[in-house]
């Protein structure tokens, strides 16, 4: 084995630097800024592994990648590869390909590149893949004109454990789910799917940690720039998700549009830019529970949400719930009501941030000041910034708490609130 990683000024490598070492069955150049493999290389011949992720001046993969007959994995995310070559499909061993496909921004150097980022074939010949990973520059055309195609041939892998893939629409996400036998068989236990119109966001609203720990899950649906139509596809993939996110939907009205039935694995939940949304939950009699298991919900620029639920909600309701954020909901005037309040009593952290017309944490039956008997009493991390029009937050107890952060909140009356929390 040799690893390189993390050498992050070493650009080349000499040409005859792997003759004498042709027993390597692992090399891992990962985080380095080399932009090609030398000649050497591929006299590996006995090359199980080669790790290339987030080498990004590396752009070209050449086709005596093919002679390294015993390769098992390679990973190509985070590389700038313009194609992969038709040798691709030569290895027959490979188990895990993960690959991105970024490229340039700017139109007029896309035009330069190869337009065929993947040959016909080159991944339904790769029978003993368990492990498939192709993210693609959102917008990409070259992507979307054969992302049908390379759909069609990843229904072939039988042995598919683990799937990371972009469908630019829910039609070729249903195509996928119809005709793949390991979708079908539930042997595909770990999916990342990206489906819809991928837009270039040079700054995005979620933060870049929130993003991360949602990639952590197993099982993810990121939804984005949904039409009218709530496509089956999404529903039946929504069913076996543990994460969703959804991004850029301009017609839903709120989750419980996608069936509150099928979001009963769900650990983690991220809305964001949904300017109809103005409930996020509308739940109702017939519902058992309420996301019963979700862990995280992170909402960012609900432009006109008023409340987080709407209607009697049943009991087993957000009772895993630990973490709960919102971020630039302007019509939001509290988070919580008082009987709300019994459904979230696992909640441990709590953050609402630039929200300018929330007055209250928690709005009392008779919205007055008086105190109510329910509490947030595992509650340790709670943070409130940029709220203008904040008043109160709400009476303990307050017993848990080990970090406060308050900030630019000139209507908040802090020393009823710490009284209440016994600091004071």
């Amino acid at each position: 084995m040799l690893s390189l990683e993390g050498n992050v000024k070493l650009t080349a490598i000499p040409d005859s630097f792997f003759d004498g070492i042709q027993n390597l069955q692992v090399v891992n150049l990962s985080n380095t800024r080399i932009r090609m493999l030398p000649t050497s290389f591929f006299g590996l011949s006995k090359l199980q592994a080669l790790v290339l992720r987030d080498c990004p001046l590396f752009m070209d993969l050449p086709p005596e990648i093919g002679d390294l007959e015993h390769l098992e994995l390679l990973d190509l995310q985070g590389t700038d590869v313009n194609n992969l070559p038709n040798e691709v499909g030569k290895l027959g061993f490979l188990k895990i390909l993960r690959v991105s496909f970024y490229g340039p921004v700017e139109c007029i150097k896309q035009v330069k590149l190869s337009q065929a980022l993947l040959s016909h074939e080159t991944i339904s010949s790769l029978l003993l893949l368990n492990e498939l990973s192709i993210s693609a520059r959102p917008g990409d055309p070259r992507w979307n004109n054969i992302a049908e195609s390379v759909t069609e041939e990843v229904t072939y892998l039988k042995g598919l454990i683990s799937l990371h893939f972009y469908f630019p629409d829910a039609d070729i996400l249903e195509l996928f789910i119809r005709r793949s036998a390991s979708w079908t068989l539930k042997s595909l236990t770990k999916f990342k799917f990206v489906v819809g119109l991928n837009i270039f966001h040079i700054v995005s609203e979620v933060p870049k940690e929130v993003e991360f720990d949602y990639d952590k899950e197993d099982r993810c649906l990121r939804y984005m720039n949904g039409d009218s139509t709530i496509h089956d596809a999404i529903v039946r993939v929504l069913n076996r998700a543990s994460a969703f996110y959804l991004d850029n939907h301009f017609t839903v009205n709120s989750l419980s549009e996608f069936g509150l039935d099928n979001m009963k694995e769900l650990k983690f939940c991220i809305a964001t830019e949904c300017p109809c949304i103005q409930v996020l939950v509308d739940a109702n009699n017939d519902a058992e529970s309420v996301l019963p298991l979700l862990e995280r919900l992170s909402m960012h620029c609900l432009w006109n949400l008023k409340s987080i639920c709407k209607g009697l909600v049943p009991r087993g309701s957000f009772n895993r719930l630990k973490s709960l954020s919102v971020h630039k909901c302007p019509k939001l005037t509290y988070v919580f009501t008082e009987t709300l309040l019994d459904h979230f009593s696992n909640l441990e952290e709590l953050v609402v941030e630039d929200c300018e017309s929330v007055k209250a944490i928690v709005k009392t039956e008779a919205d007055s000041d008086e105190g109510f008997s329910a509490s947030l009493t595992v509650l340790n991390v709670m943070t409130v910034k940029h709220l203008p029009e904040l008043r109160r937050i709400g009476n303990g107890p307050w017993s848990l708490l080990e970090q406060v952060n308050i900030y630019n909140c000139p209507k908040l009356n802090l020393g009823d609130f710490f009284r209440s929390a016994g600091a004071v």
